[in-house]
């Protein structure tokens, strides 16, 4: 899984920049970790989150990225499964 700490610089500038105008002191990684971890449309979750649905997609793909070189090392034998 992708922590927010490994996460792209230009999405946790894009997230700092979100949560900069939150009034109740929402950290860019719960926003990410909350993004990361909910499922459902894209559309829909930008609502929810109250962001851009461009954002909900960089952090999901990253997420798919990751898992598609996991499986892709576990099948070539690289990583035990």
């Amino acid at each position: 899984m992708k922590d927010y700490e490994d996460a792209d610089e230009h999405v946790k500038e894009w997230l700092e920049d979100i949560v900069a105008e939150d009034e109740y002191g929402l950290k860019p990684e719960s926003l990410y970790n909350n993004i990361l971890h909910s499922s459902g449309d894209e559309k829909i979750l930008a609502e929810i989150f109250a962001v851009p649905v461009g954002l909900i997609r960089v952090i999901k793909e990253s997420q798919r990225r990751v898992v598609r070189l996991f499986f892709f090392k576990s099948e070539v034998g690289g990583v035990g499964v």
